[in-house]
């Protein structure tokens, strides 16, 4: 016979010791909807996923909670959704649609736990767990139950949009974020947004602010700024090009003080934009020859700090990405660059501008290259490869001016590579993966899937940022914690530890990862 009790009279019947669960044993601070709550029971962490107490939590989220005794299970029913959750097994059916087993579900002391993730899914909530705070934030449209809560301050909420305690402050800008901002040791930030460059203080207060490209407001065309460099007190940042008749083009470079003053600035001419050449991109700087190299459309120029060129390297063909500094000795920098996006070459030019060595590339088009300074190697980014179709990586050793090995994907772009102790860490949108040093490819587990951008830390830990905005920190498959920023498009971190997001919608936004 079917038999029907409250969750509450689950503590009196049951009680299940399981191995390896780990309580957090420190007090845990509950935010729903920017309102503290009492938390009665601790958070537990097992095979790498954070488990909630089910009941309390669905009850502050206006689902209904039942359990059967005959079938050890529980249905959670919420506005014209039912999930039912079986015990015994993990397994779980939301509206009569088997999920299958979405992480370990237990019942500890009584009480009935899931996985944090699964929670906000199904209760259509935004969940995350702090882990170094001991803080659970819970974001949704519904209201908290009445309960004991004390009120949360927060820092400028823009469109009243829920804004998680780790974000430290947000920044808008009238223009669009079109390129990762640059943050310096000395805690600023420099913010390319549209043709302007901005400055911005360590809490996100706007120092300066001054338009650099140029821009026709008539028209709606415009300079766009790429990320800046900082050398010896003064920043470097070039533009995309902007039309000067039917047939010109221009793009600039500039230098100018970190106190926003304009040292000097120059034009490139062309008389074709390019495919790739409209994209932001950012010069390269050598500290041992204190040269910079800004990348036209045919060719690599290298000046001297003070704006005056001192070679050339043309090429008949477009150069897609920009130059890279490597440091294959201890005397002097090289230069790297590719010379065609299809079917060119990898060169290496001393700086003197010299070739040092060249590789062809006949699998696919380049779209990114990094460089490892540990290992010396060298990786190079593919799509439109002729062995799969989808994407790939090139790895070249630059110490011995050898070919490593190629890798390939399904998917169709290579989104951000990280080198890490001579292997590579890989987000394609789609999978992530991690490639030894022989091109072994390692395809992470599903927790990993959908990142288009990352850091990884010196700790083996990953800060990842995913399709929906989500921001996840890693330590292995366990999820530390994760919050959610709209829109969130790009990830750069700070000297100081700190997550700087940009948004679509044209929103610079910190946040605390510790």
């Amino acid at each position: 016979m079917k038999k029907l009790i409250s969750l509450a009279s689950l503590s009196l019947m049951l009680f299940v010791s399981s191995p390896g669960i780990l309580q957090a044993d420190q007090p845990v601070q509950v935010v729903i909807n920017n309102q503290v709550v009492s938390l009665p029971y601790p958070v537990v962490i097992e095979e790498g996923y954070t488990l909630l107490p089910l009941r309390f939590f669905s009850e502050k989220l206006s689902a209904k909670v039942e359990y059967i005794d005959d079938i050890n299970m529980v249905i959670l029913s919420r506005g014209q959704d039912t999930i039912k959750i079986l015990l015994d097994s993990g397994r779980v059916f939301m509206n009569d649609i088997d999920l299958g087993y979405v992480g370990p579900v237990k019942v500890i002391n009584g009480h009935a736990y899931v996985p944090l993730r699964f929670l906000g899914q199904t209760l259509g909530a935004n969940i995350s767990w702090d882990q170094v705070r001991n803080s659970v934030q819970i974001q949704t449209n519904q209201p908290v139950q009445p309960s004991q809560q004390t009120d949360q301050s927060n820092n400028d909420q823009s469109n009243n949009e829920p804004v998680s305690s780790r974000v430290l402050w947000q920044k808008e800008f009238e223009r669009p974020l079109t390129s990762r901002p640059l943050a310096t040791t000395d805690g600023r930030i420099y913010v390319p947004n549209g043709h302007i460059l901005s400055a911005l203080d360590q809490n996100g207060n706007n120092i300066w602010s001054l338009p650099l490209g140029k821009y026709n407001q008539a028209n709606l065309i415009e300079q766009v700024l790429g990320t800046p460099i900082a050398q010896n007190n003064n920043l470097y940042v070039a533009s995309t090009p902007i039309s000067e008749g039917s047939t010109s083009f221009s793009r600039g470079l500039f230098s100018l003080s970190k106190d926003g003053k304009l040292n000097w600035s120059l034009s490139h001419q062309s008389s074709y934009k390019g495919d790739t050449f409209d994209m932001p991109g950012s010069p390269a700087y050598s500290n041992k020859d204190n040269q910079l190299y800004f990348r036209d459309k045919e060719g690599v120029i290298a000046y001297l700090p003070e704006g005056i060129q001192r070679w050339r390297y043309s090429s008949d063909n477009e150069i897609p990405v920009d130059p890279l500094v490597v440091n294959r000795n201890e005397q002097a920098d090289d230069i790297v660059l590719i010379d065609r996006a299809t079917n060119g070459h990898v060169v290496v030019l001393n700086s003197d501008g010299q070739e040092q060595w060249r590789y062809p590339i006949q699998v696919g088009r380049v779209t990114d290259m990094v460089y490892d300074t540990a290992s010396r190697r060298l990786f190079v980014a593919l799509t439109e490869t002729s062995i799969s179709g989808g994407s790939g990586v090139l790895c070249l050793d630059l110490l011995t001016n050898s070919w490593q090995y190629q890798s390939y994907f399904k998917e169709t772009k290579i989104l951000k590579m990280q080198p890490y102790k001579g292997e590579l860490y890989v987000a394609t949108g789609g999978d992530f993966y991690k490639v030894d040093r022989t091109g072994g490819i390692k395809e992470y587990v599903r927790d990993y899937k959908g990142i288009k951008d990352f850091n990884l830390d010196y700790d083996g830990s990953i800060l990842a940022l995913f399709d929906d905005g989500t921001l996840r920190k890693f330590n292995g498959t366990d999820i530390s914690w994760e919050i959610k920023v709209k829109g969130a498009q790009t990830l750069t971190i700070a000297p100081s530890g700190n997550a700087l997001l940009t948004t679509s919608d044209g929103k610079l936004v910190a946040v605390d990862t510790k």
